[in-house]
């Protein structure tokens, strides 16, 4: 017979990790900045289509299609 998992506990779980990516996304929100502003002041493009498929590739290496795609949007 297969164990009860307790929803309560695995709903806390999931709270958790919820808080730490809104707080990574604050963090990766500043730095986003950091780069749009040195971007200006050094007259770059602000999208560099090289970097942003690179990151992607690297991110959903492994992944199943529908993850992939769903990394892909971030």
């Amino acid at each position: 017979m297969s164990e009860i998992l307790d929803l309560s506990e695995i709903r806390k779980g999931i709270d958790a990790l919820d808080n730490q990516i809104v707080e990574l996304y604050k963090q990766r929100t500043e730095l986003t900045g950091l780069v749009a502003k040195s971007k200006k002041q050094t007259s770059k493009p602000v999208r560099d289509n090289a970097r942003e498929e690179a990151i992607i590739a690297r991110l959903t290496e492994g992944m199943n299609n529908l993850d992939a795609s769903s990394v892909a949007l971030l």
